[in-house]
């Protein structure tokens, strides 16, 4: 690795490969770490010779109000480049590198209308959240930011959007802008039209033309200002983009221009270096003074008991106006990333978060508090609750089946419809349909006869007769049929090929799982026996004897063994009934008349306490007790309470990826049969 030393002060030298500080010799607790021939810190414990430098072993000098030393030592480069660019002249004097036309709302009310009125005219638009109940100070600053934005010499002309009713209305806000050039800034209060959208684009549509004549013209730099903000610092920005943007200040200001440091908590730590680079001791003084007043704000009004009155406020504002949600959410955002490990605080802007349906955003706040040591009892309940809150889809299915090729077909009305993943359904109705395999071909019935028709619509066959018993996935040629009791392999032009089974499952890898007379084996696409013969197989979702690339097989009572994909035994499981293989490696068994889980290697990872249950599928597995279905986790703990009905279909109550299933329900009438209905996470199923 390549290492330099920024200055001949420094006693840590930065690494070029990965940007990180490391000793350049033995550095004792409680010594300065100098890095750029300044002083960053001061080291918490003994650090030698070549190890890192970092948050563990250092920690900050900074200190509340300092008195500082007035010691200038800089000088401004002379300049002998010539001091003109070609800018914007505005009729105030500014001038402006740019020329854009700008929408700039009054109030996050009109954030949409602006987003609009800027994609049909190509305008940019300055969304913010702020301007709507705000009152006093807090107000006053946003009307001076905003000002500040309807002023700028980069903008040729400026929209000022408004609602019309709120705090910062468009003539309280003209009483803070003051003079303006009316020809270039002009105003529209949503409201006061029936379309603002075709009134805002008339008006932006005139400013551009105004802005399409302006020219260029040379002007002196010493009339350019420009202002310099943290753009997301990186371990290598002190000896890259600081010293280059350091470089073209210094020569800005010595053509006679200006440069405006934008963040003041920037310049802690470095407050030193920029006092020494004061013109004279009055702006010395001056510097000195909006430091310390900062640190004194900052120790003023960042206390947890300041937070908490903050907190009363809005709620009595919210209580009035819940217009100001966002403003609030906006706030305690602040407030938590400063308090992490305040649990009340954490509560408060999750509740925000699920008053606004902001649901990924709770989720994502809940699991940032455990991460950062909050972890109660309720914070750990709270984020499970909105990990797994669901809504129940209104329309009800008499049967599904699948998932295959990302659909299922469900029974609606007595005829069959496909639906996709997240519930999209198909218009077709047809009184019977298979599974599609991965190319999109299936089997259709309809009040004439059942096809054989490819992904693309075309026929492949037509059969001799209708089928609505049962029929599985087309693969590798042949697609399984149940005809008169009887299921037999027919071709793609819709001839029977071989066979009849008492049931007979889809092809996969050139084999197929049958069963006749009460025992299972595996033939080829020749309808040839290969292999073993067995009590039972656990077929996957659409008949395959292989799923997740493990086979389930049982040779003798009370055992089931796993294969790999090569049919090599890997486990073998001491139990009456065992589920499908599951994506997540955890299978349901069912041993002493209760159901448990197993991983892939036969290891119980919960024991059988269960009913009845399903395997795992995305993290969640469907359990049976007391009469009813429920869901719980990985840590067998209950994450989906007890409220679902049993059901027939071999497909329910299993998640797919997009974090929706099918569950069984009656719409609380004990008197109606059970029906499916689809069964869908708010924010999806994460992590697993």
């Amino acid at each position: 690795m390549e290492y330099v030393l920024i200055s001949n002060k420094d006693n840590v030298k930065v690494c070029l490969d990965n940007g990180h500080k490391y000793a350049v010799r033995d550095i004792k607790k409680g010594e300065q770490i100098i890095k750029y021939g300044f002083l960053i810190g001061v080291a918490c414990e003994d650090i030698k010779k070549g190890e890192q430098v970092h948050s563990h072993n250092l920690k900050t000098s900074l200190a509340g109000t300092l008195e500082y030393t007035y010691s200038p030592d800089f000088e401004y480069p002379e300049s002998t480049e010539p001091a003109v660019i070609n800018a914007y002249e505005r009729k105030n004097g500014d001038i402006g590198i740019r020329n854009d036309v700008w929408i700039i709302p009054t109030v996050g009310c009109v954030n949409s209308i602006a987003k609009v009125l800027a994609d049909k005219t190509g305008a940019f638009c300055f969304t913010h959240p702020y301007g709507c109940s705000q009152l006093g100070g807090d107000l006053e600053v946003t009307q001076k930011v905003l000002c500040g934005l309807v002023k700028h010499p980069n903008a040729g002309g400026v929209l000022v959007l408004g609602l019309g009713c709120e705090n910062n209305n468009i003539a309280e806000f003209k009483k803070i802008l003051g003079n303006y050039d009316e020809e270039r800034i002009r105003f529209l209060n949503c409201q006061d039209f029936d379309d603002e959208i075709a009134k805002g684009v008339k008006i932006i549509t005139e400013l551009q033309s105004l802005a399409e004549n302006d020219t260029r013209t040379a002007v002196s730099i010493s009339r350019l200002k420009i202002g310099l903000k943290c753009g997301g610092s990186d371990g290598l920005s002190g000896i890259t983009a600081n010293p280059l943007c350091g470089k073209i200040t210094d020569r800005l200001v010595s053509m006679g221009g200006t440069a405006v440091l934008t963040e003041v908590p920037e310049m802690f730590g470095a407050e030193q270096v920029l006092m020494n680079r004061c013109v004279d001791e009055n702006v010395f003084d001056e510097t000195v003074g909006l430091i310390n007043n900062y640190k004194e704000y900052l120790n003023n009004n960042q206390s947890e008991e300041i937070c908490k009155k903050l907190i009363n406020a809005y709620d009595k504002r919210l209580a009035e106006d819940d217009r100001i949600t966002s403003d609030y959410i906006s706030s305690m955002e602040i407030i938590t990333a400063t308090y992490k490990k305040n649990e009340a605080f954490v509560d408060k802007l999750a509740d925000l978060y699920r008053k606004s349906k902001k649901y990924e955003k709770e989720y994502q706040c809940l699991s940032k508090a455990m991460k950062n040591g909050i972890d109660s009892a309720d914070i750990k309940k709270r984020t499970n609750e909105v990990r797994y809150m669901n809504k129940i889809s209104p329309l009800a299915y008499s049967d599904v089946k699948g998932p295959s090729n990302g659909e299922y077909v469900v029974t609606y009305n007595e005829y069959m419809i496909t639906f996709s993943e997240a519930g999209k359904s198909s218009r077709s109705l047809y009184e019977y349909m298979s599974l599609a395999n991965n190319n999109g071909d299936r089997i259709y019935t309809t009040d004439k006869d059942s096809r054989l028709i490819s992904g693309k619509g075309v026929v492949l066959g037509i059969f001799d007769f209708k089928i609505l018993e049962d029929a599985g996935v087309y693969s590798q040629g042949l697609v399984p049929v149940k005809n008169n009791g009887k299921y037999s392999y027919y071709d793609e032009f819709a001839k029977k090929a071989f066979g009849d089974f008492d049931y007979a499952g889809c092809f996969y890898n050139g084999k197929a799982a049958v069963k006749n007379n009460g025992v299972w084996y595996l033939i080829n696409t020749k309808g040839e026996k290969v292999g073993d013969e067995y009590k039972d197989i656990v077929l996957s979702e659409t008949g395959s004897y292989m799923s997740n690339d493990v086979m389930i097989a049982s040779t003798k009572e009370g055992t089931y063994t796993i294969y790999n994909n090569k049919l090599e035994e890997k486990a073998n499981v001491t139990c009456s009934e065992i589920g499908k293989t599951s994506n997540n490696g955890l299978i349901a068994f069912k041993n002493n008349n209760k159901w448990g889980f197993v991983n892939e290697e036969g290891k119980i990872v919960i024991e059988p306490q269960y009913d009845n249950a399903k395997s795992f599928s995305y993290g969640l597995a469907a359990v049976y007790s007391k009469g009813k279905w429920g869901f719980i986790d990985k840590n067998n703990e209950v994450v989906i309470d007890y409220k679902f009905k049993d059901t027939d279909s071999d497909a329910a109550y299993y998640f797919n990826s997009n974090g929706s299933c099918y569950v069984g329900t009656d719409d609380n009438n004990e008197n109606e049969d059970v029906k499916l209905q689809l069964l869908s996470l708010i924010i999806g199923i994460k992590n697993d």
